[in-house]
């Protein structure tokens, strides 16, 4: 049971990392109300001082702290991974199944929000969050 909860949490933050890593998104003049898309620019992306390291998340819920919450979580694993590059490795299920483990071993602990952007969308009561939030590269 233990490795099935290991593989899955695995699956969940390969998951994230896929569409967290996407890159960096350039802001669409006709970006959609939902905010389907990355309401940040590269420019909001790249921290004013050297020593800092910003990354982006997004999270989708019918409440809005839990989307943000999700977003965070996504922006914090994104840092991460900027911080420390993640360590992957393939592994076979019994029943055949190749499952992709990736873990990123830095903790981010000290990440401050520098904006966090709330779309709501009416017809389906979904929130969508996108946070920016910024850490010291020097995470000593």
């Amino acid at each position: 049971m233990r490795n099935v909860i290991r593989i899955m949490t695995g699956c969940v933050l390969c998951a994230v990392l896929a569409v967290s890593c996407a890159g960096n998104r350039q802001k669409n003049s006709g970006a959609s109300a939902t905010g389907a898309e990355s309401p940040y620019t590269v420019e909001d992306l790249r921290s004013g001082r050297q020593d800092k390291i910003r990354a982006e998340g997004t999270g989708k819920s019918s409440s809005v702290e839990a989307a943000t919450q999700i977003a965070r979580m996504n922006a914090l694993t994104v840092l991460a991974g900027k911080l420390s590059p993640a360590d992957t490795a393939d592994y076979e299920c019994e029943d055949g199944s190749k499952v992709q483990r990736t873990t990123v071993q830095t903790p981010v602990a000290d990440a401050a929000l520098v904006d966090r952007r709330v779309f709501h969308d009416k017809k389906t009561g979904v929130f969508t969050v996108w946070v920016l939030i910024e850490a010291s590269m020097d995470n000593d």
